[in-house]
């Protein structure tokens, strides 16, 4: 008895440990109930509680992590005192050291979490390792950001006491150490294997012999916040790079195999080799016509009055959408800027957890640009900010756009943040540079926007003609970014090319609102809006996809081309699932029906305008719809 209580440092520095990260676990779980428990009918019950004990087993994961190394080291300094009677001071310094960096980088993810979670109601994943090198632009969202930057200033305050209470506490801790580094060697060796076999279970956090602890683990309950909130931010990271790293989405059938299966859903007799029919009778015929696509920066369609909203956020959309062919299931592919951009003008899917722009070499794609410049058309992209920023510049340059418009075209004083310029700025120059490029190339023009003002750090221009119905800052923006798009048409109007050009408005993703599915549906569900002068008002009810525009608007245009995308013309085709995607699960959506895959493949299925309840084993086609995402999912590089 003696001698185990002489070892007792050794225990107490384990079990304190996992008491005290779990804990502190728990406290951040209970700040994101309570973010999102006002988004959705939220109520505590069993699977409340029970999120905290399943979680429990993601957080014994990470804190064996942290401290397996600062153990081990104790450990050894306890037996070379013990065998030779040498006090190894270095080794418990160092051990408390290692211990306080990693314990402080899980913090740091923790906190992290809590603002990547409330925006994308995803868990950290290595998909915010996509702005690591914009640095300017990603601190620009913080400092001016006034909730990002108070929240930034509590957390340093936060670390500032933690590292001076252990600065104070280690040594403390040091000098009681040294006093008991004794015992019996043969008790310490004990202690020892009772550590590994912790250790082993911790690394594995189950005992179950077939399969380590999984992220499909959490998802237990028919509550998605419930499922996402039990999970760990820091497991999440490691596994979601794990998991890029196997590449398991990369190759989930024989390509060939996922062709034939594409065609077939899409009647193509081979896809590499479809060429896109003519305007049918009764299709509108706009040869010629400029074509103006705005990517609207998460401008949901879940806040246009069209679908219930109550309050006035987006009355020029509102309007626009009523006097134009509006889809009204129309779906982004992802939830990240760059997959709107990449999506829209290229007609492919989002990459799970990965920035399809970021990739050496630049692949060259099939996109509306290069195909619209076989019919003579000059090309343009117009953004706020620095266009170097997520590669847009070179990327968009290397396939085929002949001018790129950003912040060093812009007066600079014009500059209001890190994301440049405001949006009415933007149009106002767009505006002005495509009068001048129509009055001197004497060509139709293709012209894409990505604005940005509805996006942190949420400034809201000042000096002009707007004033919003709203009280909370990120409402203000939304009407502001729809004001914006009223202003740039109302520009337009006044310029000889607006009477023959076709525009097209769609979100680049949406926002997270009601999250009761694996993948939030308001941060896919799109405005798809096509307008032109003279254009006959019809609601188009069927499924849409941001990857079918450039299909679309070639077809609108009455041009002859070849389809190697996975767009289809949505005046002639009928899609009967968008394909969705959010880092961590992607989906087909249908009329009534999410069929989700995780990242390990594991499937689940809703009837999301009836329930929120998985119905995966009651659903008879969910081999089919499971091969025709996969399909889907091998084929998104190109199809050569």
């Amino acid at each position: 008895m003696n001698s185990l209580n002489k070892n007792k440092t050794l225990i107490l520095f384990y079990f304190i440990n996992i008491f005290s990260y779990t804990l502190f676990s728990s406290v951040f779980r209970l700040i994101q109930y309570a973010s999102y428990s006002q988004r959705i009918d939220f109520k505590f019950n069993f699977d409340f509680l029970l999120s905290f004990i399943i979680g429990f087993q993601f957080d014994f994961v990470t804190v064996t992590y942290i401290i397996t190394l600062p153990f081990l080291l104790l450990f050894l300094e306890k037996v070379i005192s013990q065998l030779f009677h040498i006090q190894a001071a270095l080794l418990s310094k160092i051990s408390l050291y290692i211990y306080f960096f990693l314990f402080q980088l899980v913090i740091l993810v923790h906190l992290f979490d809590l603002f990547y979670f409330d925006y994308f109601f995803e868990r950290l994943n290595i998909a915010v390792f996509s702005w690591i090198d914009s640095p300017a632009i990603s601190l620009g969202m913080i400092i001016q950001d006034k909730f990002y930057l108070l929240s930034s200033f509590v957390s340093s305050i936060i670390i500032g006491i933690e590292i001076y209470l252990f600065y104070k506490l280690s040594q403390k801790f040091l000098n009681w150490y040294q006093k008991k580094n004794s015992g019996n060697i043969f008790i310490t060796l004990l202690i020892f294997v009772i550590f590994l076999f912790s250790t082993f279970v911790g690394f594995r956090g189950r005992f179950k012999a077939k399969s380590p602890l999984r992220i499909g683990t959490a998802f237990f309950s028919d509550n998605t916040l419930i499922n996402k909130v039990t999970l760990n931010p820091a497991f999440t990271l490691i596994k979601s790079y794990l998991q890029s790293r196997k590449r398991v989405h990369k190759n989930m059938m024989d390509p060939t195999r996922a062709l034939q299966i594409f065609d077939q859903h899409f009647k193509r007799e081979n896809m590499a080799h479809f060429e896109e029919n003519l305007p049918g009778p009764g299709k509108p015929n706009l040869k010629n016509y400029n074509v103006v696509i705005v990517i609207m920066e998460s401008m949901t369609a879940s806040y246009m009055k069209y679908f219930g909203e109550t309050r006035t956020l987006m009355p020029v959309l509102d309007d626009l959408a009523l006097k134009s062919i509006f889809f009204e299931q129309a779906y982004t592919e992802g939830i990240h800027t760059f997959n709107g951009i990449y999506s829209t003008i290229f007609s492919r899917p989002a990459l799970l957890t990965e920035h399809p722009m970021k990739k050496y070499p630049i692949p060259h794609l099939q996109n509306i640009s290069e195909e619209l410049k076989k019919y003579d058309y000059v090309t343009s992209y117009y953004t706020n900010h620095d266009a170097q920023f997520d590669n847009v510049e070179g990327f968009m340059t290397h396939n085929g756009f002949d001018h790129i418009f950003d912040d060093d075209q812009y007066p600079k004083e014009k500059i209001i943040s890190s994301f440049g310029v405001a949006d009415h700025d933007l149009f106002e120059f767009g505006v002005k540079k495509i009068t001048e490029l129509s009055q001197t190339t004497k060509k139709p023009l293709l012209s894409i926007f990505m604005n940005a003002s509805n996006h942190s750090p949420l400034i809201l221009p000042q000096g002009i003609d707007f004033k919003p119905h709203n009280e909370e800052i990120d409402l203000q923006l939304f009407e502001y970014a729809d004001w914006s798009i009223g202003h740039f048409l109302n520009l337009a109007k006044k310029e000889k090319w607006f009477s023959k050009t076709l525009f097209v408005f769609v979100a680049d993703h949406g926002k997270s609102l009601k999250p009761y599915f694996p993948i939030v549906l308001s941060y896919h569900h799109s405005p798809l809006i096509f307008y032109w002068e003279g254009v006959t008002p019809e609601v188009k009810k069927q499924m849409a996809s941001q990857m079918d525009i450039f299909p679309s608007v070639m077809s609108l245009l009455g041009l002859s081309w070849t389809n190697k995308t996975f767009g289809i013309d949505l005046f002639e085709e009928t899609r009967e699932y968008a394909l969705v995607n959010n880092d961590q699960h992607f989906a087909l959506l249908g009329n009534d029906l999410l069929f989700v895959l995780d990242q390990s493949l594991k499937p689940y299925a809703y009837h999301y305008k009836e329930n929120t309840h998985n119905i995966i084993e009651k659903l008879e086609n969910s081999k089919s719809l499971e091969s025709l995402l996969k399909a889907q999912m091998t084929l998104r590089m190109p199809i050569k």
